[in-house]
């Protein structure tokens, strides 16, 4: 059931990838932290997902729509919309929206081999609290990025703060897709290197409770993705995230994406 759940949903992303049409790109980004030009981005993600959170045990696969926009070369917008397949043991499966995400991201300096990033996130109150998709609230997440390149190589690093905006004495719902606490730090260090036809990004994250409850919980993740970029219009990624230490969020995560670029 699950295997025939997951070739679904990648089958409907690949086919999504193949409808759209790619024309020639002024240039593609470098990994994280943003690389060259200007081009605009759509693109298909999809991940699938095992967790064991508690009494709650399963797993899910979800694909999700993205639309990367430079209204300026320093403006970027991006907006994510996801659907989810959700499967806990012993239930019966349930599809749904997962909360939509608009972001907003400002070039702050572009020179001397070094760039860097600020912006916000809004995760919006969109996804189906009822089978465990969503935080049914807004959370914002200013991040600060910046990366350093040598030849083929960036290394890079950010951080960002993720505040959830819930009515007070508002319970915090299951959400299995993101179970994060209303208020968190997340700080990432990654290597991106890139030839003309394939790319490796290799990150480590870490995340640390703020709320008062938990104060100072710490946990770190791992993050591998490989891409292929066979022209200057379209990228194809696998990628792969792993718990490394303090409480699992998830037990492991898959990642396949296409884009393209115009």
């Amino acid at each position: 059931m699950r295997r025939r759940r997951l070739a679904t949903l990648l089958a409907f992303a690949v086919c999504a990838f193949a409808l759209l049409r790619p024309r020639p790109a002024a240039g593609q980004e470098l990994g994280a932290v943003g690389g060259g030009g200007d081009a605009n981005r759509l693109g298909v993600e999809s991940s699938w997902a095992r967790f064991d959170l508690g009494p709650a045990r399963g797993d899910y696969v979800g694909v999700a729509l993205r639309a990367d926009y430079h209204a300026t070369r320093e403006l970027t917008v991006r907006l994510l919309v996801p659907v989810y397949s959700i499967d806990l043991d012993g239930q019966p499966s349930h599809v749904g929206f997962g909360d939509a995400e608009l972001r907003l991201r400002v070039l702050l300096y572009d020179a001397n081999d070094w760039r860097a990033y600020a912006g916000i996130a809004d995760q919006l109150p969109t996804g189906q609290t009822s089978i465990g998709l969503g935080q049914e609230a807004s959370q914002l997440t200013p991040f600060v990025t910046a990366g350093w390149k040598k030849g083929p190589v960036i290394v890079y690093a950010g951080v960002s703060d993720a505040v959830t905006l819930r009515a007070s004495g508002s319970p915090s719902p299951p959400d299995y897709v993101d179970p994060s606490t209303d208020h968190e730090v997340h700080y990432t260090l990654g290597v991106f290197a890139k030839t003309d036809l394939v790319y490796v990004n290799a990150a480590a994250t870490g995340i640390t409770v703020l709320v008062p409850s938990d104060f100072g919980e710490t946990l770190a993740i791992g993050g591998l993705a490989l891409g292929l970029t066979p022209g200057e219009t379209f990228k194809l990624a696998v990628s792969a995230q792993f718990p490394i230490a303090g409480e699992h969020r998830f037990q492991e995560k898959l990642g396949l994406s296409a884009y393209v670029f115009f």
